[in-house]
């Protein structure tokens, strides 16, 4: 059994240099060139060379043999003394071949939209990011501002203090001198003492008019201390 120049086999008489040479026929067809055109533009197709390659499933050799070129005839099969079946084989390689295409394409579609994905991650990831360094600033400024205010809020409010202090009529200071004699502080002052603040500043007592309270049994010792110390006109 031989290979013929139209790449279909004939029978005919076996010698042993045909036998010998049969061996290494895979290998032979495996390592030929692609397949020429003819003249008139068609593709010429080399149906064995074909099938090896399309049972090793040698794809990108069978596409460079022009599988696609191939219109099922059947005609291959027909005239095969092997009776192999060429077009299932070739069918079955384009399918294969069409389904391998279709799953690099849907691959490099993922890639792509993984890609993306991480992009569009990336970039959210980032502006949030931004956005949280500028609201912590935001609120390390809001806090700079905010403690400047309650400082000024109480300075404030001690000034408003002391001028109301300041303001109180002459019955409230009276109370809080004695507040402030009750708990130990400046002691009150005697009545000596006012009539000299009174000539210090122009004012000239006359006459002093003794304070008549009644005088008991329970606070007639309160009232001789008083005035006695005290310098009170009873």
């Amino acid at each position: 059994m031989l290979a013929n120049g139209s790449g279909l086999l004939a029978s005919g008489p076996v010698s042993a240099a045909a036998s010998a040479a049969g061996s290494s026929l895979e290998t032979t067809l495996a390592s030929a060139p692609p397949s020429p055109r003819s003249p008139s533009g068609a593709p010429s197709l080399l149906p064995q060379q074909m099938y090896w390659f399309a049972r090793s499933k040698e794809f990108e050799k069978l596409e460079a043999h022009n599988l696609f070129d191939c219109i099922e005839c059947g005609c291959c099969s027909y005239v095969c003394p092997s009776n192999i079946p060429l077009v299932q084989y070739y069918r079955a390689s384009k399918a294969q071949i069409t389904k391998q295409k279709q799953d690099n394409q849907r691959s490099e579609i993922a890639k792509a939209r993984f890609e993306a994905r991480q992009q569009r991650l990336e970039h959210e990831q980032a502006e949030k990011e931004a956005r949280r360094k500028a609201r912590s600033a935001k609120a390390k400024q809001a806090k700079a501002a905010g403690s400047d205010h309650s400082s000024a809020v109480i300075q404030a409010a001690i000034a408003r203090s002391s001028a109301k202090k300041a303001a109180q009529d002459p019955a409230q200071a009276a109370i809080e001198r004695a507040k402030a004699a009750r708990s130990g502080g400046a002691a009150a002052a005697s009545p000596a003492d006012k009539v000299a603040k009174l000539e210090s500043c122009g004012v000239t007592v006359t006459e002093r008019v003794p304070l008549k309270v009644g005088e008991n049994r329970h606070n007639a010792e309160y009232l001789a201390t008083k005035a006695a110390k005290s310098g009170h006109l009873l």
